[in-house]
Formats: C-alpha cells, structure tokens, sequence
C-alpha cells in the first residue's frame, strides 16, 4: 500500500523544485535515514537546508508502509547534482550494521518492480555511489549490489585503440 504525504509533508515557503518529464528519469538511488527520525523530521530538516521541501520521492516506514513524498515529476534533492534523472527512495532505519527488516526489502522490491513497469528497467543504485557517503549504510550495500548489480560501465578507451592494439599484437606473433 502507497499513502500519498505529498501534500502534508513541511515545504518551504516560497522554494519550489522543478518539474521534468519522466521521460529524464534514468536511475533510482536508494538511501536510509541514518537514524530514528520521522518523515516529517526529514522534511522539517530538507526545508532547513534551504530546500523546497523533502529530498526523496518515496519512503519506506519500518512496517513496510511505502508513502509517496514527492510527485514522480518532481526533481527533487537527493544526489547533489545528479537529481533530474534519479528517483530517490529512502528506507526509515539506520543500515550500517544490520539489514532493513523483510517487510521493509520487501517493499523496496515491490516498488522499483513498479517504478520499473510504468518507467523502464531503471538501474539501481545506493546513495555512496554518487559522493563520498556511508548511505544507505554498509550492511544493505551488498544487499542492494546484489540485488541489483549495477550496469556495465562504458568502455573508456575508444575501439580505435583497442584495433591498433590488437593489430599489433596480432601481427608481431607467430600464428602458424
């Protein structure tokens, strides 16, 4: 079940985000609280930041609850400069040492299972991918690389090379 706080959660006053097409949406990156604070205490500090309002789309509660935060159409803060193409998803806990509880792993899937259907097969990504951070916590990094292995990076030596390379060393056998 989704409860949409969209429209109850603290805003600033006069900052809003801005809005994109979904069809900029490339990446989900998942993050924790890093400590036993509420919804609403995340916003209230998100605001206090000088932000629009609270940085994630979605967060999931300790009993599994999923609640919409911001509108899919958002461009919310939550990866520094990488925010129009990502959905931020935040699970209530704190992850360093011990893994979110079933109900909580469980609704994360059932999430980006649907954010996959109505967006494409997005990757999945933890915070600590992004900038220098511990977030979502070290014990759920290896569930969530394992869960969702990050895609193939690009090949950063352009094929000319690799040609060359191969020619060269293909050449300078004896292959008989």
């Amino acid at each position: 079940m989704t409860i949409d706080l969209v429209d109850s959660l603290p805003k600033h006053s006069y900052k809003k985000y801005s809005k994109r097409d979904l069809k900029k949406i490339k990446r989900i990156v998942v993050h924790h609280f890093a400590g036993n604070i509420s919804i609403e205490d995340a916003a209230t500090l998100h605001v206090s930041k000088g932000w629009p309002g609270i940085g994630y789309h979605f967060v999931i509660e300790k009993d599994g609850t999923t609640n919409l935060t911001q509108r899919l159409d958002t461009i919310s803060y939550n990866v520094g400069n990488n925010n129009t193409p990502t959905i931020g998803i935040a699970v209530r806990g704190d992850f360093t040492h011990e893994l979110p509880l079933s109900c909580q792993l469980y609704a994360l899937e059932e999430l980006i299972d649907s954010l996959r259907i109505i967006l494409g097969e997005l990757p999945v990504y933890g915070h600590y991918e992004f900038r220098a951070t511990e977030c979502p916590g070290k014990k759920f990094r290896g569930w969530l690389s394992y869960k969702y292995p990050s895609p193939p990076q690009p090949l950063s030596v352009p094929l000319s090379k690799i040609r060359r390379w191969w020619k060269n060393l293909w050449e300078g056998k004896d292959h008989a």
